[in-house]
């Protein structure tokens, strides 16, 4: 866990639908912090716009997942906001945070790296956060909706793509 230090200057912000049991585990993790109003738990989904207002709200977005395929989007949110991420080093989403710059990994399954990471994560300043920037604002753009709409036209031709340029 962040030492002292680190931990006097740290917010915490959680946004996940959880078990009940998991719920309950981060609850009693987060006591001291959310008691001394330094963390907010949304046992829930969010919806985009509070989404955005969270990634706005941080320094770093921590993608925590073990061993999960999924949230590549996630990154792509982070990166809009301009925030660097933490994510485990598994599948697409420690792939694309690597190749992208987009900010750490940790060792997937491994919580010794990733207490390590939060450690280091927690001690950085905001111009260590700022080399990112360039990166992000790349990922950024290379990842709203109008340009994947136009990748997937790309790969197709005459009357298909007719009937994708209908996309929404």
């Amino acid at each position: 866990m962040p030492s002292r230090a680190a931990a006097r200057r740290t917010n915490f912000f959680c946004c996940a639908r959880a078990s009940p049991r998991r719920t309950a585990r981060r609850r009693r993790a987060c006591a001291s912090w959310r008691k001394a109003g330094r963390a907010r738990l949304l046992d829930r989904y969010v919806s985009a716009e509070e989404e955005q207002l969270a990634y706005s709200a941080a320094d770093i977005v921590l993608l925590p997942y073990w061993s999960h395929y999924g949230s590549a989007n996630l990154l792509a949110g982070a990166a809009a906001a301009g925030r660097p991420v933490l994510a485990s080093d598994f599948h697409l989403v420690g792939r694309l945070t690597r190749e992208n710059l987009l900010g750490w990994t940790f060792r997937d399954r491994d919580a010794g790296d990733f207490a390590r990471a939060l450690d280091l994560l927690a001690q950085t300043t905001p111009a260590v956060r700022a080399e990112f920037a360039p990166a992000l604002a790349a990922y950024a753009a290379a990842s709203t909706r109008g340009v994947l709409i136009r990748r997937i036209q790309e790969m197709f031709s005459g009357s298909d793509r007719a009937a994708i340029s209908n996309l929404p």
